[in-house]
């Protein structure tokens, strides 16, 4: 039994706490040690820079044409006693070291220690979390080691280090914590020495990071599996040619690997598609617009990508029991099923929808906790909102307080549009919009409101004349066992309205449907 300090009564920073603690258990004072977390700070600094980790990492930039050289800026994301600062600086690069902890022993007032150290100068900059208070392109390297795996919000966070780095510049992550199953994420917290005074770790899959980077832009140029240098192998000997088995990594129950990745922030400007590009001219044009087809907008959904970029954030959704369900639903089947699952639900038909479309205006009847609607500014910051709800108290059994919480919601998932939240009966209040601004049309639209038969019905009708050539319509719950009606209810709508193409899915769950307009 390991007896742990008591941390619910002291104010002192957690780490400091941690690594004096280990520090003093003769259990884990070698850890310690390989940590670069001992008291002698200078000692910890020199060790370092003069590892063979540090010096692969050295020559990995000059192959990436980064060289050390003063004018070239490297941003020290999570620098905690500040060695990876000290030997940056050291090594020839101008440094800014930024952490979140002011501790003594593992954060800022550490760090502070060893600037001057053999006349090396560095800047330090206390954080407050994930947020990067940088002006844009301000760096040409980000170096985080053993960092983003404690990231909760991966997506967001490696498109705001994109934002503040300079085109053509990288981002080194360094010996991050790859699981491959849910036993091993179990075992991993459960074994994690300091996780029960930190709280503060994490570990994803190999697919959510490489996802995460390819979903904020970034190009990645390096994948390191644990043998590939001795920057995941430390402290154990690099052996080089050492092959490691992925797939009996995959068959244990305990255990984790170490990868470390390097992505580039190319020249190249690239945007995301717009309605826009709806439009498409040839000499003849045979078929009209490009547009979104139901059976595309399915396989994009259902895809894995789509699944890893969703687990990314939906833990970030306000939360209620059916929420947290679903995410430990989502990933189970993930686990089992791999790329051959096919479900479908309102979460990733509105991510992938929004994620493709990048729709202009989106329109929703049903807001509650602004769970739909915050997983469409998931897929599109810069979205246009205009949201209908009653704010009934104690919805459906569960809690619904408003549009302020729902206000500071979408500011958590980087809301950068408009919003207008419009209260009332939608039976009233979207005809009433809708009448004095009769020009608007929307990309994207959800109906989640009313669930009686003629509501529901009513509410489809309202909208659907003014979604937007390629646009999309979702209705959710059309297998509710609580509303059996509700499928007819969508199909008599789209009979109604023939420039719709509809798309269901009843085999699991309570069934979500879509249509998209066709194109003019």
């Amino acid at each position: 039994m390991i007896n742990y300090p008591d941390t619910e009564h002291s104010s002192e920073d957690l780490y400091d706490i941690a690594y004096k603690w280990g520090w003093e258990t003769e259990q884990f004072k070698e850890l310690v040690f390989l940590c670069y977390k001992t008291p002698n700070f200078s000692e910890n600094a020199h060790r370092f820079y003069e590892s063979e980790e540090f010096a692969s990492a050295l020559a990995q930039f000059d192959s990436l044409g980064k060289p050390a050289n003063i004018n070239t800026r490297v941003l020290d994301f999570g620098c905690g006693n500040g060695v990876a600062s000290y030997s940056l600086a050291r090594a020839g690069y101008t440094v800014v070291g930024i952490d979140s902890s002011l501790g003594e022993i593992a954060g800022i007032n550490a760090a502070s220690k060893i600037i001057g150290l053999d006349g090396v100068h560095f800047t330090l900059k206390h954080s407050q979390g994930e947020k990067l208070e940088f002006e844009d392109e301000s760096f040409d390297i980000i170096w985080m080691r053993e960092v983003l795996h404690h990231i909760k919000d991966l997506q967001s966070f490696l498109t705001d280090l994109k934002r503040i780095l300079k085109p053509g510049g990288i981002i080194c992550c360094l010996r991050d914590v790859v699981i491959w199953n849910e036993e091993q994420r179990e075992h991993f917290f459960d074994t994690h020495p300091f996780y029960p005074i930190t709280k503060d770790e994490g570990c994803y899959y190999l697919d959510e990071y490489i996802f995460a980077f390819k979903s904020s832009g970034l190009a990645l140029k390096r994948i390191d599996h644990p043998y590939s240098s001795p920057i995941n192998t430390y402290p154990s000997p690099y052996e080089e040619g050492k092959y490691f088995d992925s797939e009996s990594a995959k068959a244990r129950t305990h255990g984790y690997d170490l990868y470390s990745f390097i992505a580039v922030k190319e020249n190249l400007s690239v945007t995301g598609k717009t309605m826009n590009n709806n439009l498409f001219e040839y000499k003849q044009n045979y078929y009209g617009s490009v547009i979104l087809n139901p059976k595309t907008m399915a396989n994009i959904c259902t895809s894995l990508q789509n699944w890893f970029e969703v687990l990314n954030f939906h833990h970030l959704l306000a939360s209620d029991d059916y929420v947290e369900y679903l995410d430990a639903f989502y990933r189970e089947s993930i686990k089992r099923f791999g790329d051959s699952w096919e479900y479908m639900d309102i979460v990733n038909v509105l991510y992938g929808a929004s994620k493709v479309l990048q729709p202009k205006n989106y329109l929703e009847i049903g807001v509650r906790r602004g769970r739909s609607v915050c997983t469409v500014v998931r897929g599109c910051p810069d979205v246009n909102i205009t949201a209908f709800d009653m704010w009934i108290s104690n919805y459906a059994g569960m809690d619904n307080p408003g549009p302020d919480f729902v206000q500071s919601e979408l500011k958590k998932h980087n809301h950068r549009g408009n919003v207008e939240f419009i209260n009332g009966d939608s039976h009233v209040t979207v005809p009433d919009f809708l009448a004095r601004n009769p020009e608007v049309t929307y990309d994207m639209i959800t109906v989640d409101g009313d669930h009686s038969e003629d509501g529901a019905f009513d509410d489809l009708c309202n909208v659907i004349p003014r979604l937007a050539p390629g646009g999309v319509l979702v209705f959710d719950d059309i297998s509710h066992p609580a509303h059996p009606y509700l499928i007819d209810v969508w199909r008599r709508a789209i009979a109604q309205h023939p420039f719709l193409v509809g798309y269901e899915f009843t085999e699991l769950g309570y069934g979500v449907a879509f249509a998209i307009r066709k194109g003019e």
